[in-house]
């Protein structure tokens, strides 16, 4: 039920809205009415007449803007290229100084033909070389007439051409120099070339590479810097023809809505209009009468969730009395019954049934076979030494000291029980273990493990002398004087007790040392 009130004042506030859109649109078109019977008025006039004007000088600015982007372009571009004739001329310069001038003195012509100076054991290497050498010469000679081919006439297209060769002569001539240092790194000292002038080559060959990389590198850095132009030329010309074409779309509209402000409406148009308003009209008045409908289904289903929920309420009142009426029957039932604490064994049952007893009589004992507990009293004197939580070694009675059991420390009481006039503290540990032999009221004896340490000097705890609040030790020396034993009373510091009668001695005491535990006095 609710669910569907839901939808219902869903479905109102819907009718509601679309009403107010009517509305809206009535007067909309009313005002439009009115706008087309009284025509343009002369402000109207001028503001579309500004508008026009607007546009036509913003159109003028784009133009004129898309005119300066296009002439920054093209100087920008000419200043790269500018630079372009030089760049090529600087690395064939490096390019010839390293073929025909670093490295001459590592080859030997014959004839035509060309072979190394010196002797290498990098035979393949030798091989390349002395097969490209003459080809690599001839290469960068002809790069010479590619770079007098050139001139100031020379279009943007044949630079690039000619960068681009010209990195492809640099790649060539680093190529060759590489294969040149594979055969002086393989070079043998001999006659033909000892081992400083090898090493004299080497420097040859490592400056020409260098400098063949830095031409490659302007090379690509040129090639580059010109290609980010175009494309930065391209998209700022791109975003200013954008403008010029925004700004003639601009100029067209005014230009139409100036045409438009300015044409009287004919009859027809404003008997259109009329028709307009009366059919927005009929929207308005339609839209009502399905809002008065939803309304009153609204008003209807309000009346019946009332009537349905007053039901409920005395049905639920019914519930609740049953809901009691069940409870007291179950606490009846719960005092009849006697449940035991904890699970266990019924060990003990001294009372039969219709049997009268009186209060606090014990009639049913209950054992927990899972989990035994030791009761014992700790003087006073140790109760400090023990916290919860420390193991024990349990033995009982029954069993003899050979079987050992393991408990903890559970409880330690904070008073008191005096047992023959000596304060001590109860104090109850859980047996860790469950086992068939372990049953209640054996007799247990118990050893609580307050603190352990290994690998420490202890001693008896008689030979521990105690002296105005310090403790001393008697042990043997050897006089340096008579060169006897004699007894010397030394400080020392204790630690831990145990329960086989040690002490542990901290300080004072090294291992060792003989220490006096008893003197016998002569009669």
């Amino acid at each position: 039920m609710p669910q569907k009130r839901k939808r219902k004042l869903a479905k109102i506030d819907s009718a509601r809205a679309l009403l107010a859109q009517y509305q809206a649109g009535l007067e909309k078109e009313q005002v439009k009415l009115v706008e087309i019977k009284k025509g343009a008025r002369s402000e109207q006039l001028q503001v579309a007449q500004t508008k026009v004007i607007n546009a036509q000088n913003n159109l003028i600015d784009a133009q004129t803007n898309l005119a300066n982007v296009k002439n920054k372009a093209t100087n920008d571009l000419v200043s790269l290229y500018d630079d372009v004739s030089d760049t090529i001329y600087a690395s064939y310069t490096k390019a010839d100084d390293a073929i025909n001038k670093q490295i001459t003195d590592l080859w030997n012509k014959s004839g035509t033909t060309y072979e190394l100076s010196y002797s290498t054991s990098d035979l393949q290497a030798k091989s390349d070389v002395e097969r490209q050498y003459s080809g690599i010469k001839d290469e960068v000679a002809a790069w010479k007439q590619e770079i007098d081919g050139l001139s100031a006439t020379s279009t943007n297209e044949n630079w690039d051409r000619a960068l681009e060769k010209s990195r492809n002569h640099l790649v060539n001539v680093r190529d060759f120099l590489i294969r040149q240092m594979d055969t002086l790194n393989a070079g043998i000292d001999n006659a033909s070339a000892s081992k400083t002038t090898l090493n004299t080559y080497r420097t040859s060959v490592v400056t020409a590479r260098t400098n063949i990389n830095t031409e490659l590198t302007a090379i690509t850095t040129a090639q580059q810097g010109i290609a980010s132009q175009k494309i930065t030329n391209q998209n700022n010309i791109s975003t200013a023809s954008g403008a010029v074409n925004t700004a003639q779309n601009a100029l067209d509209l005014a230009k139409n809505e100036q045409q438009l402000t300015a044409i009287q409406a004919s009859p027809e148009e404003i008997a259109g209009q009329e028709a307009a308003v009366r059919q927005a009209a009929a929207n308005v008045t339609s839209q009502k009468a399905i809002l008065a409908q939803a309304q009153a289904g609204l008003d209807t289903q309000r009346s019946q969730i009332d009537q349905t929920r007053a039901g409920a309420t005395s049905a639920q009142a019914g519930v609740k009395q049953a809901q009691a009426n069940l409870q007291n029957a179950q606490a009846q039932l719960a005092k009849a019954t006697i449940t035991a604490p904890i699970p266990g064994i019924i060990t003990k049952q001294d009372t039969k049934v219709g049997e009268i007893v009186s209060a606090q009589k014990n009639i049913i004992s209950l054992l927990n076979p899972q989990e035994y507990k030791i009761e014992t009293n700790i003087p006073e004197a140790d109760t400090a030494k023990i916290k919860i939580g420390d193991t024990a070694a349990v033995t009982l009675d029954a069993y003899g000291d050979d079987v050992k059991f393991s408990a903890q420390v559970t409880k330690i009481d904070p008073a008191e029980t005096v047992i023959e006039g000596v304060s001590t503290y109860k104090t109850t540990l859980k047996l860790n273990q469950k086992d068939e032999r372990i049953k209640s009221g054996l007799t247990a004896n118990v050893d609580i493990l307050t603190a352990q340490r290994s690998q420490v000097l202890a001693i008896v705890q008689r030979a521990v002398i105690n002296k105005d609040g310090n403790k001393f030790v008697q042990i043997i020396v050897i006089d340096p004087q008579t060169n006897r034993e004699t007894m010397k009373e030394v400080p020392v510091k204790t630690g831990l007790r145990g329960s086989d009668g040690n002490i542990e001695i901290t300080e004072g005491l090294a291992e060792g040392d003989k220490v006096i535990v008893y003197t016998k006095e002569n009669p």
